[in-house]
């Protein structure tokens, strides 16, 4: 019977307009009772409650239009009602919408920017098809290079690629007179293929030929498109002329296209052929190898195939080729490597900020919720169903959402521009990032997932059944206690991921402030350092070398300020790598299972002394260690250690690759150092005096007694009055360079702890909002216990507690999240465990005093509570 009444009550309401007038009008007035008696209730003047009660149904006649609507539109239009509901509502509360919208905005456009970062390709056509080989040894990538001589074995006998080309990983300076001023150019090697391989044609010109690198053909060069618009003007007639690099003409037969970058920057692009101009030996590994693969080829085919001929390229040549194979990597894969675990920690960090502000907007649209019961109410006392007040809800959260994605698209991009004036770190070759049609839709797709995710629940709680029952004083109270719940899930949420940016964005900083404060093997301060490469033309002679140095140095030492100078091939944090074979003797013969790999260095006597590196046995160089006089050597400490592990090196010998057999007889150690650069491991080291390798390019390293920077000007000038045609190669301090290295580290804490505070804020808005909420509901509650003898310091307590619990409740699972996760940073981390007790306990100690003021604005609020009121009212 019950069944049929009901129905009998809806097909009267669908068709029966006299009817479903009266009713409404019943339903309106019955709720004006109830929604008055409410506002009593909570205190309010029975006056001011009717009036509040008939503002609250100042909207009723277009509610009425809008359920009547309803009943027979589509479901476009039904949107399409919703949209405008929601807009109507949001003009009402504008400070509402702006502040949900900034919220959102914030995280989704900072989700968007860096996931611009990480989704990068290389500028190249089909990038899939192109890989990277780098060696390996005994199956273990040991991040070196490729050899020159096995890459023409790899070249010849694979039969998986379409193209398989060579190019250094380096640039190298050489002097350029333009306009009667010498400068410097940067020039990069590469086989005649390269640029075909990459699927890369020429803005003017032509590519290479094969012919062009037989051994013995005229010079040809590739410009790189800045080169010839700083250099030329963007001249057309630079395709064919002849310009003069270190005094020799080298013809220009084509200018790359401005979107070009890969590895080193180069000015411009030598050729590679079978002789030269490095790695003569199957030992020396300075070139990296790209390939692209043929048409239907898997990269694990091609692996295969190489693996083959590295297998067989060992047995010919084990003495340098045993245990060596090939590591195939897909191209973006290899340029994301150095980059890819800070863009992830970073992006990491942007989803949970997203996350925090999802929980502060869910927790304000259940608040919001619970402000619009009665208007609820009177939409389910009009036939609107569950379904169909989660839809509007939904609507409107979506809406907000949509309009906090187009703002995040402007905060991304604004973000994006400050991070293009940041200095780059890894591989260049991928396209640099921008706001592109990948990046919108994820935004959009980003913020219709924000608008479910915040709505949804929100919107199950407040549109639940029976909302008619929920205005009287026993149904809202069961409300308000369940979503007062709710809302502390919310918060005990954003505080676990608050402390989880806090933890990580701790352990970056205490990495940072231990990396800062290595010993590099040296001491970096007021050292002052420039490159110069001498004309090999003008100074063929080693002795002409020699002294054309040894002169420099003495002129740079009587300069006022100057406590000393020296000189290197490569400076230790700026230029790593170069390193060679060196192998003991036993008796007469060449212990080569006992060799070890390490930097080559050449220096001058004293250089150890310039540059305060611990001298721990034996001695310097001296000016009777030169050719002829009987070959010295100088070890680091740890090479030492493993050619003669048996601590007697002073006094034996050495070989090394390149040496044609000759001997070296060890005459000191010194400290390790980190050579390769600061956040690099100490590595392995030999020294060689200058006059056994007497190179035209050298680095000079300048030991100030202060302000090493105002160096620059006298030494330009010193260097101009022995060779004006001798620029010097980008002159900098040894700290600026070792600043440099730490950019990363700085960019990635910097980012992180604007998020880190983001985080917070809005964790302690949440609190404070839950908090407050609580004290506004129990204010009756609170004002009867001050009447039976609470005192407010008992009521100002039990605030406290009930924040305090959430917040410890949060943190313990904050820190045990972190705990958990900090592991995924051991990549980036510097000597800095992922359990750092001290970062723990001083995350927790600074979130509970946030928290702290978060919860005493709150509970200060009760001292306002009248208890006579609060009596008054029961």
């Amino acid at each position: 019977m019950r069944v049929v009444a009901r129905l009998n009550s809806i097909l009267r309401r669908m068709f029966d307009r006299d009817t479903v007038e009266r009713e409404l009008d019943e339903e309106l007035q019955a709720y004006l009772d109830m929604r008055t008696a409410q506002l009593i209730g909570e205190g309010h003047p029975v006056d001011e409650a009717r009036r509040r009660a008939r503002l609250e149904l100042g909207g009723v006649e277009k509610v009425k239009e809008d359920v009547r609507r309803e009943r027979a539109g589509s479901v476009l239009e039904e949107f399409a009602r919703d949209v405008r509901h929601t807009l109507r509502s949001l003009r009402a509360e504008p400070g509402y919408a702006l502040i949900i919208i900034m919220i959102l905005a914030l995280g989704i456009g900072a989700t968007s920017a860096l996931f611009s970062m990480v989704d990068r390709d290389p500028p190249f056509s089909e990038h899939e098809r192109l890989l990277i080989g780098r060696t390996t040894w005994n199956g273990n990538l040991a991040g070196g290079w490729v050899s020159r001589v096995d890459y023409y074995d790899f070249l010849d006998q694979n039969r998986t690629f379409e193209n398989l080309a060579l190019l250094t990983d380096f640039t190298q300076p050489f002097p350029m007179i333009t306009e009667g001023e010498p400068s410097l150019i940067e020039v990069g090697w590469v086989t005649w293929n390269l640029f075909e391989t990459l699927g890369v044609e020429p803005l003017l010109g032509r590519l290479y030929r094969p012919e062009e690198a037989e051994p013995g053909a005229p010079p040809v060069v590739m410009v790189s498109h800045s080169f010839w618009q700083d250099r030329f003007g963007g001249s057309s007639d630079l395709v064919g002329s002849t310009i003069q690099v270190a005094g020799a003409p080298i013809t220009v037969i084509g200018i790359l296209p401005p979107d070009y970058h890969f590895f080193g920057e180069a000015d411009l692009w030598s050729l590679i052929n079978r002789e030269g101009p490095w790695d003569t030996s199957r030992g020396s590994h300075s070139h990296a190898v790209v390939g692209r693969l043929a048409s239907g080829v898997t990269k694990e085919q091609a692996q295969a195939d190489l693996s083959a001929i590295a297998q067989v390229l060992a047995e010919e040549y084990p003495d340098t080729n045993e245990g060596k194979g090939i590591a195939l990597i897909p191209l973006r894969s290899f340029l994301m490597f150095n980059i890819r675990p800070v863009l992830f920690t970073l992006l990491a960090a942007t989803v949970l900020v997203l996350l925090i502000a999802c929980g502060n907007v869910a927790g304000l649209f259940l608040a919001r919720g619970q402000k619009r019961l009665p208007e609820l109410a009177i939409r389910s006392a009009l036939g609107a169903g569950r379904g169909r007040l989660i839809r509007q809800l939904l609507t409107e959260s979506v809406c907000l959402t949509a309009l906090a994605g187009v703002l995040g698209i402007a905060l991304a991009w604004l973000l994006l521009r400050l991070i293009l004036q940041l200095p780059s770190f890894g591989y260049p070759g991928l396209e640099p990032p921008a706001i592109n049609g990948e990046v919108l839709l994820f935004a959009l797709g980003l913020s219709l997932v924000t608008g479910l995710v915040v709505g949804i629940i929100p919107a199950l709680r407040v549109s639940g059944s029976d909302l008619i029952r929920r205005i009287g004083t026993g149904a809202r109270t069961s409300e308000h206690r369940r979503s007062t719940r709710l809302r502390s899930g919310f918060v005990i949420g954003q505080v676990a991921l608050s402390v989880v940016l806090l933890v990580v964005t701790g352990l970056l900083i205490t990495s940072l402030t231990r990396l800062a404060r290595v010993d590099p093997g040296f001491d970096a301060d007021n050292l002052f350092t420039f490159g110069l490469q001498v004309p090999p033309a003008d100074y063929p002679d080693p002795e002409q070398r020699w002294q054309f140095y040894d002169e420099l140095l003495g002129r740079i030492r009587s300069l006022p300020g100057v406590e000393d100078a020296t000189m290197i091939n490569k400076v230790p944090a700026r230029h790593p790598y170069q390193d060679w074979g060196v192998y003991p003797l036993s008796g007469s013969e060449v212990q080569a299972d006992a060799g070890v790999s390490s930097l080559a260095r050449w220096v001058p006597p004293g250089y150890f002394a310039t540059m305060r590196m611990p001298l721990l046995e034996g001695r310097d160089f001296d000016e009777t260690d030169a050719i002829g006089g009987g070959l010295k050597i100088i070890l680091s400490e740890d090479t030492a250690r493993r050619l003669f592990p048996d601590g007697d090196a002073i006094g034996q010998l050495v070989t090394i690759d390149f040496t044609d057999g000759a001997f070296l007889e060890v005459i000191g150690i010194v400290g390790d150092g980190r050579l390769n650069g600061i956040t690099s491991d100490p590595f392995r080291a030999m020294y060689m005096t200058y006059a056994y390798m007497p190179s035209t390019r050298m680095q000079i390293v300048v030991r100030a007694e202060r302000n090493a920077a105002a160096l620059a000007a006298p030494i330009r000038e010193v260097v101009r009055e022995m060779d004006r045609t001798i620029p010097l190669d980008s002159p900098t301090t040894l700290e600026a360079v070792i600043s440099e290295q730490l950019g990363p580290f700085r960019i990635a804490i910097l980012a992180l702890s604007l998020f880190a505070l983001l985080a917070i804020v809005l964790a302690a808005i949440g609190l404070y909002g839950v908090l407050a909420f609580h004290v506004r509901q129990r204010s009756r509650e609170l004002g009867i216990r001050m009447v039976f003898g609470a005192g407010r310091g008992d009521i100002i307590g039990r605030v406290l507690r009930q924040g305090y619990l959430l917040v410890l409740i949060g943190m313990v699972v904050g820190l045990v999240g972190a705990a958990l996760g900090a592991g995924l940073l051991r990549q980036i981390l510097f000597q800095t465990s992922a359990i750092e007790p001290v970062t723990y306990l001083v995350t927790a100690a600074f979130f509970a005093a946030v928290a702290l003021a978060a919860c005493l604005l709150p509970a200060r609020r009760t001292l306002s509570i009248d208890p006579v009121e609060s009596l008054r009212a029961e």
